[in-house]
């Protein structure tokens, strides 16, 4: 099991405009033969997102939990995923929300076969992607 956190803050500009943001959240990981679920949360502020003259603080949060299962362990050929993914914004077309199932299989070292079909709650989609990934 692993616990920890993360922090970041700083600023960016633009001639005369700025926007200081900070992010910080916990993350988790906890791993048992074959199985790993994974966690993270995160709370942004920024001051001025856009680097525009009147603007607000603007709060955005978001998170996301993933579990993999290899049932061969390190050396099995499957290997299954589930992710998930949140960001809830005062900026509204940040705001995403999605689930993701994800199969693998290795031919190879460096060879493997996919499936992922991904729904998109806010934009009410589906998307599904088949192919192989390589590197050599």
């Amino acid at each position: 099991m692993r616990l920890g956190g993360f922090v970041y803050w700083g600023r960016e500009a633009e001639a005369d405009l700025e926007n200081k943001l900070w992010m910080a959240g916990p993350d988790l990981t906890v791993s048992f033969e074959g199985v790993e679920l994974n966690a993270q949360y995160v709370e942004r502020r920024d001051d001025n997102p856009y680097l525009i003259v009147g603007a607000h603080e603007t709060k955005t949060r978001g998170a996301f939990g993933e579990l993999t299962v290899t049932p061969g362990g390190d050396q099995g050929r499957w290997y299954f995923t589930g992710l998930y993914n949140w960001v809830d914004s005062e900026i509204g077309s940040l705001d995403y929300k999605t689930m993701t199932g994800h199969v693998g299989y290795l031919l190879a070292r460096n060879f493997r076969l996919i499936g992922e079909y991904t729904y998109d709650f806010e934009a009410k989609a589906s998307r599904f992607t088949a192919g192989f990934v390589t590197a050599f």
